[in-house]
């Protein structure tokens, strides 16, 4: 008999013994072995051919940037900001000691616009045609800004002489065309007398240049200091960190540079009729290249420099007022003294 057979009937006479009794190969296997019976091979554990893949990226290394780089300014370089805590007015984020790159540019900026810039004098003398034309037809605050960074006391009188030689040329002109309009009417007047005489002439050309020259010069010293204490008055240069010394030369320097250009189109102003109209624009033209003057030298906005205008021009007609009054006193006084 063989041995399936004898288990067969060793299980149909006791079945409650074969159910309980393994058979003799199950008994024979092994175990399965515990957790603490597993050990690391004698050898220890291999590394990968191609080794172990960093954590969250690629074997490849780190991923790419984005195609249009990262945007300029960073993040937070304290760290985000904190949120509000709940039930608090206004529910918006509260950011506590957070400081962001674009505002150290943005201070950056503000302090480079107010550092002067020192060059040679040659250098300026060779920069001044393209600021004066630069001031003359880009009036913007942002060229102006740039401009007064080159001011320079050297450069502000370099071109205040080049204006009073200019003055003192075209009061000669003046003066030739009014000598020669009146021996035109001498001419044409057959109940005239002799022409100008040459000492009269020569006595209005050097009226008109001495004019010239005191007009440019009450125009460079009491004008630009007149508005200067005003803009001061109105809140100007506060916050640039400059001396009050500074904001005057550069008034000065970027005022020049325009009223020398305008200085040169009075020589339009000789047409009849239409000189007058032409005077009346460019007059007009250099109030608003002032206003843009006080706007970018002491950082005011365009009301606080038209309202610069107006006190100056009150002032100005305050004193006139006042000089004519005192005049007409003492010729009064003198009159009554003589009589």
């Amino acid at each position: 008999m063989s041995g399936e057979e004898r288990l067969v009937d060793a299980a149909l006479a006791h079945p409650n013994q074969a159910l309980s009794s393994p058979p003799p190969e199950a008994s024979q296997q092994q175990p399965y072995p515990t957790f603490q019976e597993y050990q690391a091979p004698p050898q220890g554990y291999s590394s990968p051919p191609q080794g172990y893949p960093q954590a969250g990226y690629s074997q490849g290394g780190y991923p790419p940037g984005p195609p249009q780089g990262y945007p300029q300014g960073g993040y937070p370089q304290g760290g985000y900001p904190q949120a509000a805590p709940y039930g608090q007015p206004g529910g918006e984020a509260v950011v506590v000691g957070v400081s962001y790159a674009g505002d150290h540019d943005h201070h950056h900026h503000h302090h480079e616009e107010h550092t002067p810039i020192v060059e040679p004098f040659g250098e300026q003398l060779r920069k001044l045609p393209k600021h004066c034309l630069y001031a003359l037809i880009k009036p913007t605050t942002s060229n102006y800004i740039e401009l007064k960074r080159h001011a320079s006391w050297a450069a502000a009188f370099f071109i205040l002489f080049v204006q009073i030689i200019w003055e003192i040329i075209f009061a000669a002109i003046q003066g030739a065309i009014y000598k020669a309009a009146a021996d035109n009417a001498q001419n044409n007047n057959p109940f005239g007398s002799d022409s100008l005489s040459p000492a009269v002439h020569y006595v209005t050309t050097g009226a008109l240049i001495g004019t010239a020259i005191m007009n440019t010069l009450f125009m460079f010293f009491v004008v630009n200091g007149f508005l200067h204490l005003v803009a001061l008055c109105f809140g100007g240069g506060k916050h640039s960190g400059l001396s009050g010394s500074r904001h005057f030369l550069e008034l000065c320097f970027v005022s020049l540079l325009f009223s020398v250009p305008l200085s040169f189109l009075k020589l339009v102003t000789l047409i009849p009729w239409l000189g007058a109209i032409i005077a009346f624009a460019i007059a007009i033209y250099s109030l608003v290249l002032m206003v843009i003057s006080l706007m970018s030298v002491y950082g005011i906005t365009a009301c606080q420099g038209v309202g610069v205008i107006i006190v100056y021009v009150l002032l100005l007609i305050a004193m006139m007022l006042i000089l004519v009054f005192a005049l007409s006193f003492s010729f009064l006084a003198v009159l009554a003294y003589l009589n």
